[in-house]
């Protein structure tokens, strides 16, 4: 079983940067249940680089992005 759900709206007050807290908030509480916090086209990750590579497996990213994607910016790279 694989439940999805997204946010919508227009944030905390607070500006960008609580923002970002929340989402990131989020993220970790999303992987502490032992989800994946998958992203689609829409959505932006503010996961550290430590906890993208914990969650994506470098050498499969850099693949893939090689072989699709060398001319988008990149998330992290290793």
């Amino acid at each position: 079983m694989m439940p999805n759900f997204g946010v919508w709206g227009l944030g905390p007050k607070g500006g960008r940067a609580k923002f970002v807290e929340l989402k990131h908030d989020l993220e970790r509480k999303v992987w502490s249940f032992g989800g994946r916090g998958e992203k689609c086209l829409y959505a932006h990750v503010y996961y550290t680089e430590e906890e993208f590579k914990d969650i994506y497996d470098p050498k499969t990213y850099n693949a893939l992005r090689e072989k699709y994607a060398t001319y988008l910016p990149g998330t992290y790279t290793s």
